[in-house]
């Protein structure tokens, strides 16, 4: 029994196709939430923009100097890039979106 559970074994081995896997660049963004930034739809865009990219204008208006950027480290900018990126949010960053305009004037 163990000879033809072994030769079982070698055989799906063998005609086994080999997984590839596509390189994926991660990364977690976390975000201070301020209730300056949930004023309009324009301000909480421009925040998640300047996070997101270091070159976005007035950028210090939006988060902290020196903080790190995700369009850094991407093609073309970054040559050593894989072709794909996921970018990861708290689940909460979308939270102060639910008191802009009408909906946030019963608040």
């Amino acid at each position: 029994m163990t000879r033809r559970a072994l030769s079982v074994v070698a055989t799906v081995l063998a005609v086994a196709a080999v997984a590839r896997a596509t390189p994926v660049r991660f990364f977690a963004v976390g975000n201070k939430q301020r209730l300056v930034d949930g004023t309009s739809y324009q301000t909480f865009h421009d925040k998640m923009a300047a996070l997101m990219d270091g070159a976005f204008p007035n950028r210090g208006d939006f988060v902290q100097v020196g903080v790190d950027d995700v369009a850094s480290h991407l093609r073309p900018v970054d040559p050593t890039a894989p072709d794909r990126a996921l970018v990861v949010f708290p689940e909460d960053v979308g939270l102060v979106t639910a008191l802009i305009g009408s909906r946030g004037a019963a608040a």
